[in-house]
Formats: structure tokens, sequence, C-alpha cells
């Protein structure tokens, strides 16, 4: 916070947030955060895993909807007695049109 100033607020589904509730409900697994390569942060609530296929030139974002590691999130749960909220999983590379364009 700089001099009197309130934190930053963030919307999520239309009702601004301060920042340190987004932390506290981070800690708490309902909301999570993925960096953009841009170094954006983008703040959702947990309702299913995110996986995405980034373009490292344009900075689009692609969804895609296999998960290869609910298996390997399951296993880690029982052998490490952790308690995962939710992963991400994301692969960087160059999309169709950054290809062409090269």
């Amino acid at each position: 916070m700089v001099g009197n100033s309130p934190p930053p607020n963030i919307r999520i589904r239309g009702d601004p947030l301060p920042t340190f509730k987004l932390e506290a409900l981070k800690l708490e697994g309902e909301v999570q955060v993925r960096q953009l390569p841009n170094g954006e942060a983008v703040y959702s609530l947990v309702h299913e895993d995110q996986h995405h296929l980034t373009c490292v030139n344009c900075g689009q974002s692609f969804p895609i909807d296999q998960c290869p590691v609910h298996d390997l999130e399951e296993k880690l749960e029982t052998s490490h007695h952790f308690k995962v909220y939710y992963h991400t999983l994301e692969f960087f590379g160059l999309c169709h049109l950054c290809q062409v364009g090269d």
C-alpha cells in the first residue's frame, strides 16, 4: 500500500476483491492463479483444473481438455499425505499463425 491509498481491487464475477483477500482465498483453495507470459496474473474460482497451450510469440493461450496428470495427482495425495486443491498444466511454444508467419 502506498501512502493512504487502499490496495488495488480485482474483480471476480463482477465483485471487487482486495488483493490481500485473493491471497487468503488462494491459501484456502477457493481461487487459483495463473501467470501469463506478460506477467499478468489471472485469478479464477476453483471449479476445475486448467490446461493451456500458450504461444511465446503472440501470447495467445488456448485451453485444452486433456489431462494426463489426474492419476498422478491421486497418487501424490496418498503417498505424500498432501491435499491437492487444483493443478495447472501449460505448454509453451508457437501457435499455428506464428509458425506460418516465421
